[in-house]
């Protein structure tokens, strides 16, 4: 049977009713062929899920009648903070969407000195807006009831003066060291700093490791930034979180 999953930006409660957005009954409607009596699994992305079943439909709503929560398991042992140089269109979606599938805590676009995107203040606020989506649609596809935190957009240096986490790891194709070199020591919190397409400049590298960041390589090969990310975020769940 058919797991059907949907983000709700409201207060959910067993024996509740909830009349879902326009947008997610769009969906559920016109894309998935939902019906009254169809089952379905909500989630707000404050802790825990609701089971339940469609109990009317209208041209544009869907309202789902809550029998049943599941609270989390515990928490991931990982919390990590991928910072991102911002790049062009699918490449920036596809390492947010494949990143919040892993398992990422939080994500930080970032401007940097190669980066090929330009937003003024209306540009940037559908960017977000398009980002978020995406970061739902993987929650809602990986079975996360959680949605990672997504932080306005800021330049690298901004990022790098006001990162508060102790372990700090730089991708760098040329760095000395690779990932299963860093020697763990009760790590936690994690950021990780990856640049855009082209990379990040010689200066841009030398800041972040003035600030503590440590310069590793993720093997042989040069990766597509959008690769670099999705490596890195695997690799760290591996080596220190839930997928090992």
């Amino acid at each position: 049977m058919r797991n059907t999953r949907i983000y709700t930006d409201a207060p959910l409660a067993v024996s509740a009713r909830a009349v879902l957005p326009r947008e997610a009954s769009h969906h559920l409607l016109r894309v998935l062929r939902c019906r009254r009596g169809d089952g379905i699994t909500l989630f707000n992305g404050r802790g825990g899920s609701y089971t339940g079943k469609v109990i009317s439909v209208s041209p544009a709503l869907v309202e789902v009648e809550i029998s049943d929560f599941t609270p989390d398991a515990s928490a991931p042992p990982l919390f990590i903070t991928l910072a991102l140089g911002i790049s062009r269109g699918l490449h920036m979606d596809y390492a947010l969407q494949k990143s919040v599938e892993l398992g990422v805590s939080a994500i930080v676009p970032l401007f940097t000195g190669r980066c090929n995107v330009k937003l003024d203040n209306k540009r940037m606020e559908t960017r977000m807006e398009h980002w978020r989506k995406i970061m739902i649609h993987a929650c809602e596809q990986s079975g996360r009831n959680s949605l990672p935190d997504l932080l306005a957009p800021r330049s690298l240096d901004e990022w790098v003066n006001s990162d508060v986490n102790a372990a700090r790891l730089l991708l760098a194709p040329a760095a000395g060291q690779t990932l299963g070199e860093i020697t763990r020591v009760n790590i936690r919190e994690i950021s990780v700093l990856a640049g855009p397409e082209g990379g990040l400049t010689d200066a841009e590298q030398s800041t972040a490791a003035e600030r503590g960041y440590i310069p590793v390589r993720l093997g042989p090969r040069t990766l597509r930034t959008e690769t670099a990310a999705v490596a890195a975020v695997t690799a760290l769940q591996v080596l220190w979180g839930d997928l090992r």
